[in-house]
């Protein structure tokens, strides 16, 4: 079993981690982050080297058998996220008519990010915010018209958020001049 031992700031950490060194008797060990069989013979290799993790605390890693004096701040089991990066995304968002008229529902499809995000929208009228209109889908109104209608999807996980833009729809008229 492996505990991850959470620190305030650098200095604490490394002085932990050295006091681990000092003690600490070489073996082999489950795996590390990316799955491999890890061998740690010194504080100087893999992860009893302090890390910084994204919520700007330092963690080190504690092995089986090995009891750390003094005690640190805390211990918690060891979560990905930690080091995992805020959202990224790799097909944009997009909607699902290019031109719409009022009346019309228009659909905006996330796209594909990394990092299990949650996502928020924001509809947008030639690049101005349009109020309360922060869903997936949003009705082209009268006002609309004459405009391009974007989204602006927001995806949000545990280590920041990242947004990105739709293609674009056109508000038309109905035919006959009729808005």
């Amino acid at each position: 079993m492996t505990n991850y031992h959470v620190y305030a700031d650098q200095e604490t950490a490394q002085a932990a981690a050295d006091d681990m060194a000092a003690k600490y008797v070489p073996r082999v060990v489950e795996t590390d982050l990316e799955g491999n069989p890890a061998t740690h013979p010194q504080v100087t290799s893999a992860w009893d080297i302090p890390k910084q993790r994204n919520d700007g605390q330092w963690i080190i890693q504690e092995y089986t058998g090995y009891v750390p004096t003094p005690a640190p701040v805390a211990t918690e089991p060891y979560d990905p996220a930690w080091f995992a990066p805020k959202p990224v995304n790799t097909v944009p968002p997009s909607l699902t008519f290019t031109t719409a008229y009022p009346g019309k529902a228009v659909s905006c499809v996330t796209g594909t990010w990394t990092g299990e995000p949650t996502y928020k929208y924001q509809w947008q009228a030639d690049g101005e915010d349009l109020i309360q209109a922060v869903t997936s889908t949003h009705t082209v109104t009268l006002a609309d018209v004459g405009k391009v209608l974007t989204c602006v999807v927001t995806a949000t996980n545990t280590n920041g958020s990242a947004s990105a833009i739709s293609n674009e729809c056109n508000a038309i008229a109905l035919k006959g001049g009729k808005k």
